[in-house]
């Protein structure tokens, strides 16, 4: 996944050679970590961490709170078939009727040493007692699971407040992917 344009050669003292690091294009999605060393003359080498991550095209989805007039907020935790996640760039998205109505990331509570999803959703009067479609999409991987089942299930309901700290609704991802084709 990476190439160097000069792997070896020598410097006089104070000088300066450019090194091109190369990532490959076709690299897949994921994370990628490797240690680059420059050995001086005293065969004493120093490191170089090279980090790389990969993410797959991100969802389009867009929300505008000011389009709402009425607001609930839901205190979840995330799975992604079955499996907790811990990924701070996982996104959760609230959809009633198909419309965005709830964007956010999983955020890390040290006090609780657990990630949770701090759903703000926001609606209308129209969306009252109107069930609350989920998707999320896994940034590791890239993929889009357009199927979220909620426990409990969860309906709009103007200020209304789903889960709690110490009993969080669990939003779990099935294996149904969702995938674009042009």
């Amino acid at each position: 996944w990476l190439s160097v344009s000069k792997t070896q050669g020598s410097l006089k003292p104070l000088s300066i050679q450019k090194v091109v690091f190369t990532i490959v294009e076709s690299t897949p999605i994921g994370s990628y970590e490797s240690t680059i060393y420059l050995v001086g003359n005293n065969q004493y080498a120093e490191p170089l961490a090279v980090n790389l991550k990969v993410t797959g095209e991100r969802p389009t989805w867009t929300l505008n709170p000011d389009e709402f007039e009425k607001q609930m907020n839901v205190i979840a935790t995330l799975q992604i078939e079955g499996m907790i996640t811990e990924d701070k760039e996982d996104v959760v998205a609230a959809f009633v009727d198909n419309k965005c109505v709830g964007l956010v990331n999983p955020i890390y509570l040290s006090r609780y040493d657990k990630y949770f999803v701090l759903l703000d959703i926001y609606g209308n009067d129209e969306m009252v007692d109107k069930h609350i479609q989920f998707k999320v999409w896994d940034a590791s991987t890239g993929k889009v699971y357009p199927v979220v089942e909620s426990t409990p299930t969860i309906s709009f309901a103007n200020n209304g407040m789903v889960g709690s700290m110490s009993l969080p609704v669990t939003l779990n991802a099935r294996l149904l992917l969702e995938q674009k084709l042009p």
